[in-house]
């Protein structure tokens, strides 16, 4: 009896160990599917699909790192090109704090509508991912999503 008991023990602890292994993998894996990017205050978000078909997030706290981290992973932004639609009828980016009104650094947002009657702001965490995404609102517009406002992703193609 004990030695029974000393085996399921041990197969339950083994059973354990292997699943907060798994879990651990997927919780470092990250998106990899159906990618998007979206933006708040603090942070550029990146999230998509993992293996296990779950939304997972990524945050990255720059324009420069989420840079990278597209190189990195082969992956892209779409390119921005003029189509034939019209642009918003008001766009500005503008620093969040009074104080970084003089310097270039800081959070910024993004204010514009798109008829005149509707009103739409996108934090972003620096003055660069304000530009890119203003870029993005003026020539492509942005889908809503769950996190707001965001742009797909996509993988670079040979």
């Amino acid at each position: 009896m004990r030695r029974f008991f000393l085996a399921s023990l041990l197969g339950l602890m083994s059973l354990h160990l292997g699943a907060v292994l798994f879990l651990s993998s997927l919780r470092n894996e990250g998106p990899s599917q159906a990618l998007s990017l979206s933006s708040t205050s603090g942070a550029l978000v990146l999230f998509g699909k993992n293996s296990m078909n779950m939304t997972v997030y990524k945050l990255f706290h720059s324009w420069s790192a989420l840079e990278e981290h597209l190189r990195k992973e082969s992956l892209e932004l779409p390119p921005i090109v003029e189509v034939a639609k019209l642009p918003p009828a008001f766009i500005s980016v503008e620093p969040i704090a009074p104080l970084e009104a003089q310097g270039s650094a800081g959070e910024h947002k993004i204010l514009w509508s798109q008829t005149g009657r509707d009103h739409y702001v996108i934090h972003t965490p620096d003055p660069e991912s304000a530009q890119v995404l203003r870029d993005y609102v003026y020539y492509h517009g942005l889908k809503n999503s769950h996190l707001g406002f965001s742009i797909p992703i996509s993988e670079i193609t040979p």
